[in-house]
């Protein structure tokens, strides 16, 4: 990967940079930050947030989500290529890549077979009625959000716009597609 250790740097000075820096916004929270601010700005903070920041960061339980996933496609795939290992046990060893893409398209569909995934088909622990209780109540919490105000929640007229912008960051653009490059190739192999 192109990815060096100042581009981490880059995305905390920018954070650094936008959080809590306005006179109006000293004492605001993430979320108001995200409502406050100019799209373009709230993007980038929010971006910033899904690449390097922790659940201690922002007392909330997210953050760090792109580099997350990046670093558990390499390790798994590590893994299973992982000569030490017999093969059979590497054969043990299953990922599930969904993009984000997929499942935007058929979110009920995709939680369904994560459930089959994680429990198996056959499993005697969470009944065809409980998952689809959890698909349902996923589905509500999902359309409550669609009709969010601020930049990260619901489609903008400027969205294509500003992914354009955020892609051609020579910050923020450098990590996300070479995050997208290895998500692309983890849901190759999927297919082979």
């Amino acid at each position: 990967t192109r990815i060096q250790r100042h581009h981490f740097d880059e995305v905390v000075n920018i954070c650094v940079g936008l959080y809590q820096t306005r006179e109006s916004l000293k004492n605001s929270t993430f979320y108001e930050h995200l409502l406050e601010m100019d799209h373009y700005d709230g993007l980038r903070l929010a971006t910033a947030q899904m690449i390097i920041s922790s659940s201690a960061a922002n007392r909330n339980l997210a953050g760090g989500d792109i580099l997350r996933m990046a670093s558990n496609i390499i390790k798994l795939d590590n893994l299973q290529s992982n000569s030490a290992l017999p093969q059979d046990k590497r054969e043990m060893v299953h990922i599930m890549s969904i993009t984000m893409e997929d499942y935007m398209k058929d979110k009920g569909n995709k939680t369904l077979q994560f459930f089959d995934f994680i429990f198996g088909q056959d499993n005697d622990l969470i009944t065809e009625e409980i998952k689809l209780d959890v698909v349902s109540k996923h589905d509500r919490m999902s359309d409550r959000k669609k009709n969010g105000s601020h930049v990260t929640q619901g489609k903008h007229a400027d969205r294509d716009e500003l992914r354009g912008r955020l892609m051609a960051d020579p910050v923020f653009g450098l990590i996300l597609n070479e995050t997208e490059m290895l998500v692309n190739q983890a849901a190759a192999k999927k297919h082979r």
